[in-house]
């Protein structure tokens, strides 16, 4: 059995760190691995002309990815990260989870100004994800 891939979407740095540290904690636990995916949307990409499998990260990516690799490297667990064009959220994800054999898939799901759609859209893609043997954490982090 291959040991268990952790993905962790890419979001605003302070979620990324939040889900980073628990999938780090996972990965270390079961003595698995940890992906970063970074979703684009296609408009983005095409665009801006971008090359996801060359993807040249900012400087202020850059600078989260080191604060993310320390993260890893205080876990003992290898990081690495991957680049994913998207047209629609939901299927990025899946597809992402599909291409890194991922077990476990750390997404934020953007909110709604209906609670109750908020909570569907989860339990969705929560449903989709598990159809191809992958589990879905999320998770809002306080703003302050």
């Amino acid at each position: 059995m291959n040991a268990p891939v952790m993905m962790v979407q890419m979001d605003d740095h302070k979620w990324t760190l939040a889900a980073l540290e628990l999938a780090c904690k996972d990965a270390s636990a079961r003595g698995g691995s940890v992906v970063l995916a970074l979703l684009l949307p296609q408009s983005h990409v095409t665009l801006a002309n971008i090359d996801v499998e060359h993807y040249n990260f900012s400087e202020t990516e850059c600078e989260e990815l080191e604060a993310y690799a320390a993260i890893a490297g205080r876990h003992g667990v290898a990081l690495t990260t991957r680049v994913f064009a998207y047209s629609d959220f939901d299927a990025a994800v899946n597809e992402a989870a599909d291409a890194l054999d991922a077990d476990t898939v750390y997404a934020h799901i953007p909110g709604d100004l209906l609670p109750f759609a908020h909570r569907r859209h989860i339990r969705r893609l929560e449903h989709d994800l598990e159809a191809n043997h992958h589990h879905l954490r999320t998770f809002e982090v306080a703003v302050g």
